[in-house]
This record gives C-alpha cells, sequence and structure tokens, in this order.
C-alpha cells in the first residue's frame, strides 16, 4: 500500500473496481447459464479450452517460464534481505512505533489477522494503520530503496543468463504468433 488517499478509504482491503466487478459477474452468470453438454464442449477433455492451449502452445511449452516466475518470488525475498532494505525496514518500524503501531514489517501490518480482508467492513484501526504505513514508507524512503535493490538483482540475473533470457523471449514470441495464427483463423 503506497497510496494515503486509498489507504483512508479502504485500509488494506483491495478498492473495488466496478467495470472488474461487472465483468466477473457477467462471466459467472455466463458460465451459470451453460448446460452440462455446452460446459463438457468448453471445458472437458479435449474441449474448447484444451484446444485453444494445444493451438496457442504448439511447439512446445515457453522454456524458461518456469524458472523466470520462480526466480521473480526469490528475488522478492532477496530484495528483503538487503541491508539497505533492511535499514529502511528498521526506519519504518520505527515511524509506525512512533505513532503506537508495533508490526515488524510492513507485510506484518498488512497480514494482521485483525483485519478480514474479506470482508466488506473496513475497521477504523486499520485505516489508522494504513495510513501510518504509507506515511513511514514515504518517511523511511523504504519504497525507493526496495525497488532499487530489486533492480540490481534483476540487472544482476539479466547479465548472468542472457541465453535464459533469449530463450524466453523466443518462447514468448513464438505463443505470441500461434495466437495471431489462431485469430487469423477465425
Amino acid at each position: 500500500m503506497t497510496d494515503e488517499s486509498v489507504a483512508r478509504r479502504h485500509g488494506y482491503h483491495m478498492p473495488d473496481d466496478p467495470g472488474q466487478a461487472r465483468e466477473l459477474q457477467a462471466q459467472r452468470s455466463w458460465l451459470a447459464a451453460l448446460g452440462p453438454a455446452e460446459e463438457r464442449a468448453l471445458l472437458g477433455e479435449g474441449g474448447c479450452a484444451d484446444e485453444a492451449a494445444a493451438r496457442l502452445g504448439a511447439g512446445g511449452a515457453v522454456p524458461g517460464a518456469e524458472w523466470f516466475t520462480s526466480y521473480d518470488f526469490d528475488s522478492v525475498d532477496a530484495s528483503a534481505a538487503a541491508p539497505p532494505v533492511r535499514r529502511a525496514v528498521s526506519r519504518w518500524r520505527t515511524c509506525m512505533s512512533g505513532q503506537g503501531f508495533d508490526y515488524a514489517t510492513p507485510l506484518a501490518a498488512i497480514e494482521d489477522p485483525a483485519w478480514n480482508l474479506d470482508a466488506k467492513r473496513v475497521t477504523s484501526r486499520e485505516i489508522a494503520v494504513a495510513v501510518a504505513d504509507v506515511g513511514c514508507k514515504r518517511e523511511s524512503d523504504l519504497v525507493a530503496v526496495r525497488a532499487a535493490a530489486e533492480r540490481r538483482i534483476q540487472q544482476d540475473l539479466i547479465a548472468r543468463e542472457p541465453g535464459r533470457f533469449r530463450e524466453l523471449e523466443q518462447g514468448l514470441e513464438r505463443y505470441r504468433r500461434n495466437a495471431d495464427k489462431a485469430l487469423s483463423e477465425n
């Protein structure tokens, strides 16, 4: 959370996106209206969804996609351990403590079990913590420090693994060409 106006209205809850909510409801209604035969044709083994996956993936899986996804998550952990980030988190924690909130990290504040993020109701305490969190991130420069650490980690990976990135790019390009071909045939 880095937007104070969003924190003031929603705490740590995700703001509603009316367009997205309407689209999700329309999809649910459309799927619910399918008969059993239509549902099997769409989602069953060998159905339309399987055919689309096969056509888009023609030529094999995108090489490196799993590795890249895994590394993306690993880089988040690595950046959290970087000394500049740990110092910024310490400044953030001191700032939060000065406002009466005791959290070890921003993630601990977001994951406080007192917040029921599945419920519509946002408590005044959650809003207060979220607003303090945003202010303390700004005061500690945590977001910029963390982004710089992740950027360094990612640039180091690109320099170490150029071949893997070329394979990933080529696989994604093949996937795009397959999509273009499928669209032009229909």
